[in-house]
Formats: C-alpha cells, sequence, structure tokens
C-alpha cells in the first residue's frame, strides 16, 4: 500500500497547441450574438433606467470586442496566433 503512495501521477502531454479554424468561428459568431442580445437588451422598453441602459451597452461593447480579438488575435487571444502543431508520436506508439 505503501508503494502506490509513492507514484507520481502519469505526466500527459499536450499534442494539439493550434487554434482550429472552427473554434475561431465559433468562438467569434457566439461573442457577436452574445454582443447582439446585450445592445438589444440596452432598448428604452425593456430597461427604463438609463444607468441600466448604459450597462448593458457597455457589455455589449465588451462582447463585440471579444469577438473581434478572435477572429484578429488581439490581446487576449495573441498566444494563439503562432504555436507549431507538436505531435508526441512516441506516446501514440502502442506495442
Amino acid at each position: 500500500m505503501s508503494a502506490d503512495k509513492n507514484l507520481s501521477p502519469p505526466q500527459l502531454k499536450r499534442t494539439d497547441f493550434t487554434d482550429c479554424f472552427e473554434c475561431k468561428v465559433t468562438g467569434s459568431l457566439g461573442a457577436f450574438a452574445l454582443g447582439c442580445y446585450m445592445l438589444y437588451n440596452s432598448t428604452k422598453a425593456r430597461n427604463p433606467t438609463k444607468n441600466m441602459r448604459i450597462f448593458w451597452r457597455a457589455m455589449s461593447i465588451g462582447a463585440f470586442y471579444i469577438s473581434s480579438a478572435r477572429v484578429l488575435y488581439l490581446p487576449p487571444f495573441s498566444s494563439l496566433k503562432n504555436r507549431p502543431l507538436i505531435m508526441d508520436v512516441a506516446g501514440m506508439k502502442k506495442e
């Protein structure tokens, strides 16, 4: 039983460091749709107070920025721009 406690957990190696096109499109369209919905909520009929309209508009601007940052690799997503595809071929072969 004490031998089991001394074993270290297996080291997992991440094999895909690239940003796939489908993930990029889905993420940017999702953030854009969220921004459109928040902009719709900022209309006068939905929120009668001025402070709530300002809040929803500010939130929608943030969602639109996240959407454009995802497409153009702006600062929150800039680390995804030039990552190479690294494959652990030795770990994939099971003999």
